[in-house]
């Protein structure tokens, strides 16, 4: 009988029976396809909009992924990605800054440009594209609604210390909107 009842909490507590009501639906492996597209979107011409499609179709089923990658980030291959894209960005800026005595810009601006090390650019950039990532995270929550990606909204809103306060306050002004 130990047995059974055992094997039988788990089942219950994960359907929402036995009074241990489910808040966050569980992650299903179709919706991280169109999480990972949301995330990753760059907002360049015939794009707008596709993703913002899908993630409202994908509602509540897109929350578990869309609060995962809000608190993990994005993984080590995006990093690694991320990372290359950036060095190759710092390469060509600075090979430009050498061809070019007049770049356009201010000669001080192009002097503090030349200075900076490939490790401060490269850093710099996995810093914001985090940071991005997450932002993105807590803006589809706002799409796809939820009362778990509502109460992280809810807990970044309220920490201006956040860098993304604004952010969640933008997602929860979105929500409010839909209700």
């Amino acid at each position: 009988m130990r047995w059974t009842n055992l094997l039988i909490a788990p089942a219950m507590l994960l359907s929402g029976c036995g009074g241990a009501a489910q808040r966050t639906p569980l992650p299903t492996p179709d919706m991280r396809p169109v999480v990972e597209r949301w995330l990753l979107r760059n907002c360049e011409v015939g794009e707008k909009g596709i993703p913002e499609a899908e993630l409202k179709q994908a509602g509540g089923r897109a929350e578990p992924w869309l609060i995962e990658a809000f608190h993990q980030g994005p993984d080590a291959e995006k990093l690694r990605l991320n990372r290359e894209a950036a060095t190759q960005r710092y390469e060509r800026l600075q090979a430009f800054l050498q061809r070019d005595p007049d770049p356009g810009l201010d000669k001080d601006d192009a002097v503090r440009l030349q200075a900076v090390t490939r490790e401060q650019y490269v850093r710099q950039a996995e810093d914001n594209f985090a940071l991005a990532y997450k932002a993105a995270a807590l803006t589809g929550l706002g799409v796809v609604g939820g009362e778990a990606g509502k109460r992280l909204l809810d807990s970044v809103a309220a920490d201006p210390k956040s860098p993304l306060h604004a952010t969640a306050q933008i997602a929860l002004a979105r929500l409010s909107g839909k209700r």
